[in-house]
C-alpha cells in the first residue's frame, strides 16, 4: 500500500476550504475540507442542515491510535469519512472562528466539564442555563453535537500524540460520557 500526496484541486468562486482534525473510535484525521461560501462556519458545519452523510477531505494524515505506541500514521489525497463516525471535530489549530454563543446572553453559566470519548479525554467548558444543573441540561439537549469550549483534548492510551488545545470542539452527545 502506498500513500498519495499529489492531486491538486482548484476552488470554484463559491467554495472555503479549512482544516480540520476529526476524532474517531481509533483514530484522527486531519485534513482539508471543501465547503460552499453559504456555510458559515466550519467549525459548527457538521451541527447545520448542510452537514454531509460522508465528510470529504482533502490532504488526509490518518493516526491510527494504539495503546503505548508511537503515532503511526498514513497520508491520501482524499478520505471520505461517514459523518455517524466521527466522534468529535474542531477546526485546525491556530486558525480561529467566532463562537457559537453570545457572550451576552443573560442566565447562561460556563461549566467546567471532563468529556471521555473513544480513546480521547476533552477538559473544558460547556454552557447551559444557570437554572440546571449538567444531568438535566443533558437530558433536555437534543442536538447532535454539543459544544465544549477552551478544550484540551489528549489520548491516555498513546500519550506521544501530546495535548490540542483548542477554543472549542464539537462532541457527538450521543457517543459521549461527561463527568463533572
Amino acid at each position: 500500500m502506498t500513500d498519495n500526496t499529489s492531486k491538486d484541486y482548484t476552488l470554484s468562486a463559491d467554495e472555503k476550504s479549512g482544516s480540520i482534525i476529526v476524532y474517531l473510535d481509533q483514530a484522527i484525521i486531519i485534513g482539508e475540507v471543501v465547503l460552499k461560501e453559504s456555510i458559515r462556519f466550519i467549525s459548527t458545519w457538521l451541527r447545520t442542515n448542510a452537514a454531509p452523510e460522508s465528510v470529504y477531505l482533502r490532504k488526509a494524515k490518518m493516526i491510527y491510535i494504539a495503546v503505548d505506541s508511537k503515532p503511526k500514521s498514513m497520508t491520501f489525497d482524499e478520505m471520505f469519512v461517514t459523518t455517524t463516525d466521527i466522534l468529535a471535530y474542531h477546526i485546525m489549530p491556530p486558525a480561529t472562528e467566532p463562537l457559537d454563543f453570545d457572550a451576552e446572553e443573560p442566565n447562561r453559566r460556563m461549566v467546567p466539564i471532563s468529556a471521555l470519548l473513544g480513546k480521547f479525554r476533552i477538559d473544558g467548558k460547556t454552557r447551559m442555563s444557570q437554572q440546571v444543573d449538567l444531568k438535566k441540561a443533558l437530558e433536555i439537549s437534543r442536538e447532535e453535537f454539543k459544544s465544549i469550549y477552551d478544550a484540551s483534548i489528549y489520548c491516555p492510551v498513546m500519550p506521544a500524540l501530546g495535548i490540542v488545545t483548542v477554543p472549542m470542539v464539537l462532541v457527538r452527545q450521543a457517543k459521549t460520557i461527561f463527568a463533572e
